[in-house]
């Protein structure tokens, strides 16, 4: 079985901010995506209800239209997690050092050195490559699909960009008979 979900970008719902020299890509009704470092594009997240008894066997994207995107972007980096101060960190010319606790029980080291450095920013292939990435999860009622559609691809090396302006996002599962899975 499948459900189709179709994407359509207005392109009026796009705007472009340039600030200390990078750019910021602003799209209307989606959300900033990026881990540090890594150039910080706009996603949209879709969540699918299905049946409890479904088995998800894959997401999929056709119908692809896009536009290029002529200027060259210099597409701003996503920026580190803020953490609350913890008392084994110190503050030397005005450069935070020590152990930054983000929640409970997960901590990094917060110092000049230990940023994360973008393993994508020289790639001559697009970033983040794929238009579609899912996980699935169930409640005691439905089994759910959790989407993320990427219609902002980007090539760090070139700083050359496309947008896709309308996609079809099919989810292939199965219902499996008499079993809660």
């Amino acid at each position: 079985q499948q459900k189709i979900l179709h994407f359509t970008l207005d392109l009026s719902q796009t705007s472009l901010n340039t600030v200390r020299s990078k750019d910021y890509v602003k799209i209307e009704g989606l959300k900033p995506y990026g881990n540090p470092g890594e150039p910080q594009l706009p996603f949209k997240s879709f969540i699918v209800t299905l049946p409890l008894n479904s088995e998800v066997s894959g997401v999929s994207v056709s119908e692809v239209a896009y536009r290029p995107i002529f200027n060259k972007l210099d597409i701003v980096s996503a920026p580190m997690p803020v953490a609350r101060r913890t008392k084994n960190q110190k503050q030397t010319n005005g450069v935070q050092e020590g152990s930054v606790k983000i929640r409970e029980g997960v901590s990094f080291s917060e110092s000049p050195k230990s940023y994360i450095k973008c393993k994508t920013c020289n790639s001559d292939s697009f970033f983040p490559g794929n238009l579609v990435s899912y996980y699935t999860g169930k409640d005691n009622n439905n089994r759910y699909v959790f989407i993320n559609f990427f219609p902002l691809q980007y090539i760090p090396d070139s700083q050359r960009a496309m947008l896709v302006t309308n996609a079809e996002i099919t989810i292939n599962y199965t219902e499996l008979s008499g079993a809660n899975k």
